[in-house]
């Protein structure tokens, strides 16, 4: 129940290597992460096509209901994903460089913070950065496509880099190798 209007939970169509077809299909991998050819298109199951058509052809499809008591699919899904992150509340973006702002601001960048990110990265992040009125620094790749620690250890400006903003743009590249204890140990 969220402001007096009962909210309807209902399942959203999942993919199936069936519905999908399975050579298109992501897969886990023996060390359980996603693992997908990027060459090979996802083919959109039958089901979820209905659903976006439903959707489209009932006009809840923005922010804000078009009707006293009824519940837009936008606010629907945040609360559906949120439930299923396991997090008290989730918001959805238009762009991923829109929710990296929001991420941003929510952990407190303040104008002027150095944000260092990852330099192989989408151009979302850093943009998103210079919108927030902080300054991307940029921190190199190692050879494995990973942050090169001696460059991340030049980059830190004492007083200055505040935050450490990881960017996994690259599905093919090696999980990034900082810890906690690695980031720890620079901030």
């Amino acid at each position: 129940m969220r402001r007096g209007v009962q909210v309807a939970r209902r399942a959203w169509p999942r993919a199936t290597p069936a519905a999908a077809g399975s050579k298109h299909f992501a897969s886990h991998d023996a060390s359980g992460f996603l693992s997908k050819s990027l060459r090979l298109p996802d083919r959109v199951p039958q089901d979820s096509i209905d659903a976006v058509h439903a959707m489209l052809q009932s006009g809840y499809i923005y922010r804000y209901s078009p009707s006293p008591g009824s519940v837009p699919e936008a606010s629907l899904a945040e609360l559906e994903f949120a439930e299923c992150v396991g997090a008290k509340y989730a918001i959805g973006c238009n762009s991923g460089g829109s929710g990296i702002f929001l991420a941003l601001h929510a952990v407190g960048v303040k104008p002027g913070d150095e944000v260092l990110c990852n330099a192989p990265s989408f151009t979302a992040a850093p943009s998103a950065i210079a919108l927030a009125n902080a300054v991307p620094v940029l921190v190199d790749a190692s050879p494995d496509m990973t942050m090169d620690l001696d460059d991340l250890e030049e980059k830190i400006t004492p007083g200055q880099t505040k935050f450490l903003l990881l960017i996994h743009s690259a599905p093919s590249a090696p999980r990034e190798n900082l810890h906690a204890d690695v980031v720890g140990a620079f901030f």
